[in-house]
């Protein structure tokens, strides 16, 4: 991603938000803005070691119907973590806390590459 132009999705196992999307009027051919989508799946959908390339779970409808309708203009990336607990010794709240944890490392990163910076 080196446009300075992105949107940015997140989008989480309960809520989709959005930012950055564009109205598509009747007469005016709209342009089409790059979005960076990051998807984290829910618990036991997803592992440490998953290809983010590669849409998965519940999730994976709604990432499959972005790639359709916006194309290469849509990078989908689903979060790779430690998505479980109780059968592996570790709670729902450590399981929360990677996810938390790996989407804060990809964002920094995204916006470093685009020189885009939140807050004041």
């Amino acid at each position: 991603m080196s446009s300075a132009l992105i949107g940015v999705t997140m989008t989480a196992s309960v809520v989709v938000t959005g930012f950055g999307g564009v109205g598509v009027g009747a007469a005016i051919a709209s342009p089409t803005v790059p979005t960076f989508n990051l998807f984290i799946p829910g618990t036991w959908e997803t592992d440490a070691a998953a290809d983010p390339t590669r849409a998965t779970g519940a999730l994976a409808a709604v990432a499959d119907s972005i790639s359709r309708r916006h194309g290469d203009s849509a990078t989908i990336y689903f979060l790779p973590y430690m998505a479980r607990a109780f059968d592996n010794g570790r709670t729902y709240g450590d399981s929360k806390a990677t996810a938390i944890a790996n989407a804060s490392r990809v964002l920094a990163v995204l916006t470093r590459q685009v020189g885009y910076a939140v807050g004041g």
